[in-house]
């Protein structure tokens, strides 16, 4: 790789780059020049991060598969990139000139510095309260909860959305094949919002920078612009929707510091309306890629751990959540990929069901050591489908008979009713058989449990009989561990010899 890639794309993708390229090089010769290439078009350092993880992804799907499915792939990828540049290029249109938007003093609210400052992680950010009408301010298309319905909008329409289709899709005013039916009425919520609002105003102040755009808040806009839309509320609702309370950042606030309050807003567990849990984690995944890239940069073997807790305190959460984040991010881009590269499904409609699922993955890392419910499903990829099948299609009730798979999996009769559970097109048919598997696996798992207690005794039965000499206790066996087994043994002597009467007098069969 040049040095001058180095420089422009930083040490966090060229470490993805570099990845990309040594993998590229086991499918055709001219394929790593192609992705060097397009690193140096002219994409953000996020839309490049996004496009590489793809690439790798895709890269190693392929692994160990013959030459003209490797082919294949590498025409995927160039199709891949070509299709992230032509849209890059679409979107490349002057912004219009930004102006500062003045807060105001009306109904006894004074324009005042915010007290006490908002703070996240020690950071003291000052701020300004004050009054601003509503329709002075655009919602803001990078907002993480719309990242789904947006991918969606960019996919099927080959752009991106105006400012009042931005206000429609969080109206759920546009439809979007990736949201089940009956789901789709008010996705976000909004019009209950909205009957909230117009009765008494904005409570919760949205956070906007020196021109007015919100860096949080587009729900409680959308919800305002909704009610000045509608017939259906009075004048004087519509003047509490008009003028609303917001916090605004000073002049020269940069991004990050603002996004550091929307980051406490939706990760405090105690505040309404958080970020979604896949978008908190997508969140957390995607800083902990760069700061592990960066950390690749300079140490063939980073510390990773440490790289967990600098995400961690980034998010100001414990070091265990960006693990389980992580995780359950690693689980969902398998799921979508599966789904989209060998099932051929609609990305959009996977990418909500991602959503929808997302809390089912972190059950997908249940268990320890070889019981691990993960471990046996990396050793299976048809097992592994027959998993990502059932919950795509809903099959799961819950969570929890996710982590029932673990005994499901090692038992033959329970795994073809799972099978049937896939396969059948009837979803309560289907969720019926997954019932049933469970049922079967916990019904066996009970007798290997019996069985396996008759075994031990009988084994450890004829050792005593036949092996444990007095030379094998006191050469063998460790003082402390002598005397535990006798008063063990103290102890089981009184229990076993009352089972013996009742067998014997024939009052337990």
């Amino acid at each position: 790789m040049t040095a001058e890639i180095d420089t422009v794309l930083g040490a966090s993708i060229a470490g993805v780059l570099r990845e990309a390229e040594v993998l590229a090089a086991d499918y055709e010769a001219d394929l790593a020049d192609a992705l060097r290439a397009a690193a140096e078009q002219p994409l953000s350092s996020d839309e490049l991060h996004a496009l590489f993880s793809k690439i790798i992804t895709r890269l190693k799907a392929g692994r160990g598969a013959d030459a003209a499915t490797r082919a294949q792939i590498a025409v995927e990828i160039r199709s891949l990139v070509d299709g992230l540049v032509k849209e890059h290029q679409k979107e490349q249109v002057l912004p219009p000139a930004l102006s500062h938007v003045d807060l105001q003093e009306l109904r006894g609210v004074h324009v005042r510095e915010v007290e006490p400052a908002p703070t996240f992680l020690g950071q003291r950010i000052t701020m300004r309260e004050g009054l601003v009408e509503v329709t002075d301010l655009k919602l803001w298309p990078e907002n993480h909860r719309l990242d789904l319905h947006l991918r969606e909008f960019r996919q099927t329409r080959g752009r991106i959305p105006s400012d009042d289709e931005l206000v429609d899709i969080l109206l759920s005013q546009i439809p979007f094949e990736g949201v089940a039916p009956k789901d789709r009425a008010d996705f976000f919520k909004i019009h209950e919002l909205a009957d909230s609002i117009a009765d008494n105003g904005v409570r919760v102040a949205p956070i906007i920078d020196w021109y007015g755009t919100p860096y949080d808040g587009n729900r409680r806009l959308a919800a305002c612009l909704h009610i000045l839309r509608s017939p259906d509320y009075s004048a004087t609702q519509k003047d509490n929707a008009r003028w609303i309370k917001v916090w605004q950042a000073p002049e020269h606030a940069t991004k990050d510091q603002i996004k550091s309050i929307v980051v406490a807003l939706n990760f405090e567990k105690d505040l309404k309306q958080p970020w979604p849990e896949y978008v908190r984690a997508a969140q957390v995944f995607d800083e902990f890629e760069k700061a592990k890239d960066l950390a690749l940069a300079t140490d063939p073997s980073p510390d990773l751990t440490k790289v967990r807790r600098g995400v961690a305190k980034k998010f100001g959460i414990r070091t265990d959540e960006v693990t389980r984040y992580v995780r359950m991010v690693e689980w969902a881009i398998e799921f979508q990929d599966y789904h989209q590269n060998e099932r051929g499904r609609n990305e959009a409609e996977v990418l909500h069901r991602t959503n929808k699922y997302f809390q089912y993955f972190y059950e997908l890392d249940s268990g320890k050591g070889p019981d691990k419910l993960s471990t046996k499903l990396n050793n299976n990829d048809e097992l592994k489908g027959l998993v990502f099948n059932l919950l795509y299609d809903g099959r799961f009730k819950n969570w929890a008979q996710i982590r029932e798979l673990r005994k499901v999996l090692v038992d033959e009769e329970a795994t073809e009713v799972l099978i049937d559970a896939a396969t059948t097109p009837d979803d309560g048919v289907g969720a019926a058989r997954v019932e049933q598997a469970i049922a079967v696996a916990r019904r066996h798992d009970i007798a290997r449990k019996q069985i396996g207690v008759q075994q031990r005794v009988e084994e450890f039965t004829q050792w005593l009989e036949s092996e444990a000499t007095q030379e094998t206790w006191r050469k063998h066996v460790s003082l402390d561990v002598l005397k535990r087994f006798l008063t063990a043994v103290r102890a089981a002597e009184g229990t076993v010899a009352a089972v013996l009467d009742e067998r014997t007098n024939g009052s337990l069969v």
